[in-house]
């Protein structure tokens, strides 16, 4: 089980030392997705976290039918629902793989008992709990703010990885427009670069 990305991600944030991290590392359990397989549907209670060593997964939530796209999550990102965990409530949102992805899990509950046991696991899981709602909120505030023009070119610029991986339809879905709303802007894009 090669640990190297996810030492490295967590590294960036905390220094743990080496025996702090194998006792996190320990208790991880390393999961292949097939495409399309479900991590965590929506109405069940949330009991992981995890850390994607290879592939994307997406986040949405589902009304009469309608796919809302939440989230991608790929290479090096941390991802869990623990409101759901926390509160024991059902997830509203469902996490499924994109494309094949290899996944370390670690249940809610250990990192709750290493967070008693090591100051630094603590601060991790805290840190990344922040820079989610962070990252919820600058969302949110875009969904409201922006044009659709302007969260494209920022995906564009953010996370160009997402342009050539996944589907238009995801991507406009994530951008909340139609796929062809999305082709215009494109184009619009490209001619105005010409």
């Amino acid at each position: 089980m090669d640990t190297t990305l996810l030492e490295q991600q967590i590294r960036k944030l905390i220094d743990f030392k080496a025996s702090e991290f194998l006792a996190f590392a320990t208790r991880l359990e390393l999961v292949h997705l097939k495409k399309h397989e479900i991590w965590e549907n929506q109405g069940k209670i949330a009991s992981h976290a995890g850390f994607i060593n290879r592939g994307i997964i997406r986040a949405y939530q589902l009304k009469d039918g309608t796919e809302f796209i939440h989230e991608f999550y790929t290479e090096g990102d941390f991802f869990g629902n623990y409101i759901s965990y926390q509160n024991q409530v059902g997830a509203e949102v469902v996490l499924s793989a994109v494309e094949e992805c290899e996944v370390f899990k670690i249940s809610f509950r250990a990192i709750e008992e290493l967070s008693d046991l090591i100051p630094d696991v603590r601060r991790f899981s805290e840190y990344i709990g922040k820079v989610k709602e962070k990252k919820l909120y600058d969302r949110a505030s875009s969904l409201l703010t922006d044009t659709p023009e302007e969260r494209y070119k920022e995906l564009l610029r953010e996370r160009p990885d997402l342009m050539r991986r996944l589907p238009q339809y995801y991507l406009a879905q994530y951008l909340g427009i139609s796929p062809i709303s999305l082709s215009r802007i494109r184009k619009r894009i490209f001619i105005n670069k010409r």
